[in-house]
């Protein structure tokens, strides 16, 4: 074995030692829910959610993802991080960038089955997370779609 060979295989196992006793990334507790407006409709009309209280106070903006079929595995951005409209004493409103058809053009499928929203209240620079507003829509159909449970 060369010396080149030991230093990365070293190194390798210098690594992998490092991130076995490495910090998970600690999610924020849910601290409410979100309210989809229209509470049904299509794949065409504008979304809005309102979220059910304020950010925690540490909160200096905020951004939401979709999860669900055909989204990328991480989510769809369908807010980006922005500090426009934040409350942290009430609930407020969070205005999605495009029409679900465009989120299933661009990532090349068909809307079906339940989509999970959550609002993220973070640190606008750190993007550290203070806290989670969640919901969930579903569509019976690739054209409508109603949202779930405490979201309607």
């Amino acid at each position: 074995m060369n010396r080149l060979s030991r230093v990365v295989l070293l190194f390798s196992i210098t690594l992998g030692a490092l991130l076995a006793v490495a910090p998970a990334f600690a999610r924020a507790d849910p601290i409410g829910g979100v309210t989809v407006i229209p509470g049904s409709g299509t794949n065409l009309d504008p979304l809005r959610l309102r979220t059910s209280a304020g950010c925690p106070m540490q909160a200096t903006a905020y951004y939401s993802i979709m999860r669900g079929h055909g989204f990328p595995p991480d989510g769809q951005t369908i807010t980006s991080n922005t500090q426009a409209g934040l409350s942290h004493k009430t609930g407020f409103d969070v205005y999605v960038a495009l029409a679900m058809q465009d989120y299933a053009n661009a990532n090349r499928t068909t809307l079906e089955g339940r989509y999970d929203i959550t609002v993220y209240c973070i640190d606008h620079v750190t993007q550290k997370n203070y806290g989670e507003f969640t919901g969930s829509l579903k569509f019976a159909s690739p054209t409508t779609y109603e949202a779930l449970g405490a979201a309607m």
